[in-house]
């Protein structure tokens, strides 16, 4: 009796069990020719993620060497008022 209950689970279970290998097959299949692309898209990630901090600390450093270089000085600046006549142009004070 129970040899019977298990030829018809066996029996039931046939397409099952053949869906399944094949399913296993076409998915070993189909993560062997992917792999590569899974494997890049992974690294670039990875890059990524380790070069944006570096790429932000060098743009900050790069902003900070440049201003230090471009400080402005000042100097008195004395304006003089535009003579009125051409005469007065030469004209001591």
């Amino acid at each position: 009796m129970a040899q019977q209950r298990f030829f018809d689970l066996w029996t039931r279970t046939k397409w099952s069990r053949y869906a399944f290998v094949a399913g296993l097959l076409i998915g070993i299949f189909l993560g062997w020719f992917f792999h590569g692309v899974v494997s890049f898209v992974w690294r670039f990630f990875f890059v990524l993620l380790l070069l944006v901090p570096l790429i932000v600390v060098g743009i900050g450093w790069y902003r900070i060497s440049r201003r230090r270089n471009t400080v402005a000085t000042t100097d008195e600046v004395v304006i003089y008022p535009a003579p009125r006549r051409e005469r007065d142009r030469f004209r001591e004070e």
